[in-house]
């Protein structure tokens, strides 16, 4: 009987295992494609680039844009 369960809760872990990396697989797969900057999101990349970079550190910090739908 403890056998049973056992070999239940292996498969169950086994199964649980194998979505995972499926899952994962997925969610990686041509993630450069999927993914990109919007035109704020790339300014600010760039000015933080240039502050890590560069060490151009500036005295006020990227502009907030706020948009009001």
């Amino acid at each position: 009987m403890l056998e049973k369960i056992n070999k239940i809760n292996r498969s169950y872990l086994i199964d649980l295992v194998v979505i995972f990396i499926i899952g994962t697989f997925f969610s990686f797969y041509h993630l450069e494609q999927l993914y990109g900057f919007e035109f704020d999101q790339e300014r600010d990349y760039y000015l933080v680039k240039s502050i890590v970079v560069d060490h151009k550190l500036t005295l006020i910090g990227p502009r907030v844009v706020r948009y009001l739908p």
